[in-house]
């Protein structure tokens, strides 16, 4: 029997925050939907969605916030708030510097802490070199211990940039920290990541050219498959203009089933910027009577489980995905463009080598990747 998307609890703004943390903390996938976009603090009709196979454990966990939740409320909510972290692993490259000014500029207005990431990494980590003579093995502790020394010397005098680095944001600028680490980037990345629990991890696209840093868009593909975090990906040429100017963002579908908790994951995200969700399929089809069908099915269940004024659907006909894609951007003025994580799916079509480097490497537009 097919799952269905059910409503596990209804209240206030602040109260059923609090749940889908909880739920999202024990495994349990939610989202929210009846927000109040203008006032969502005084919302008192938000609806918690879940899978309906996950009913019983949420029920507990719904029972237990309420119980718990008394006159802490309002306490719990500022708590919950102030926990927000965003990641942002760096190279000291220009592109590392783009993606901190996006990712300072989200914190200003989500009142969150930015944290940067720098692995030092070495391709003779894990071997055991020899002197040129081949007789005695070099100290790889102190090899180590120079390579952080003059990391750590970079990320002061990079943070120290960032004073100097024109936010068009307005508000108090976020702390900005830093964390260095030794190993494999991907690998430090991810584990770092586990620990520090970010909300999005924001990367630059593309090192300072033929050295090891180049490897950074590698290391992006590999964070992007195998974490369960938003990665929010900032092309070298994608310029930031204010959080305030992300207005459009463009949610490719391929109608998979992952589509009904995608986009409300989706909207979770985006909804604090007060962004339109366009959700956008390209028929490469002759005749598309089925993909209009598709369509129509899914915008028909989604408007019924949201009610969200900010979500449009969109039918392309055209013989190639990409430039299909390419013109709805252009014709729409989108600020950002969002894809789900699945093998075999339209991620790993856009994916290909080539279209890779055209479509990451060749734009301005920054690129939202989240798991169902």
């Amino acid at each position: 029997m097919k799952d269905r998307i059910i409503n596990i609890a209804t209240g206030p703004y602040s109260r059923v925050l609090l749940i889908k943390a909880r739920l999202e903390a024990e495994g349990i996938g939610s989202f929210l939907s009846n927000v109040n976009l203008l006032q969502p603090d005084v919302a008192s009709g938000v609806k918690v969605m879940i899978h309906e196979q996950d009913m019983e454990r949420a029920l507990y966990i719904v029972e237990e916030v309420i119980r718990d939740v008394g006159m802490k409320k309002e306490r719990n909510v500022e708590k919950l708030r102030s926990v927000r972290r965003i990641l942002v692993p760096v190279d000291f490259s220009g592109p590392s510097m783009n993606a901190v000014r996006f990712a300072v500029g989200m914190a200003v207005h989500l009142k969150a802490e930015v944290r940067l990431f720098h692995t030092t990494y070495h391709p003779l980590i894990g071997t055991e070199p020899f002197t040129e003579g081949g007789g005695y093995p070099l100290n790889m502790a102190q090899v180590l211990e120079g390579m952080e020394k003059e990391a750590r010397e970079q990320m002061k005098e990079f943070i120290t940039g960032l004073d100097e680095l024109p936010i068009p944001d307005e508000g108090k600028r976020p702390p900005v920290t830093y964390h260095l680490e030794q190993g494999t980037p991907d690998d430090a990345i991810l584990m770092y990541a586990s620990r520090y629990k970010p909300g999005v991890i924001i990367m630059g696209m593309k090192g300072r050219g033929g050295g090891i840093d180049d490897i950074l868009g590698s290391v992006t593909y590999r964070i992007i498959r195998r974490s369960n975090i938003p990665v929010l990906v900032i092309p070298g040429k994608a310029e930031y203009r204010g959080i305030g100017q992300v207005n459009e963002v463009l949610y490719a579908t391929d109608f998979d089933e992952q589509d009904m908790m995608a986009i409300p994951r989706l909207l979770d995200l985006v909804r604090p910027f007060g962004m339109t969700v366009h959700c956008v399929h390209i028929s490469t089809e002759s005749e598309d009577s089925l993909d209009r069908l598709r369509m129509d099915q899914l915008r028909m269940a989604l408007t019924d489980q949201l009610g969200e004024e900010s979500l449009r659907f969109s039918l392309v006909n055209h013989e190639d995905v990409l430039t299909g894609l390419d013109e709805f951007i252009n014709n729409h003025g989108v600020d950002l463009i969002a894809l789900i994580w699945q093998r075999k799916g339209l991620f790993e079509r856009l994916f290909r080598p080539s279209l890779t480097r055209r479509m990451l490497f060749h734009t301005r537009i920054p690129l939202l990747v989240f798991h169902a």
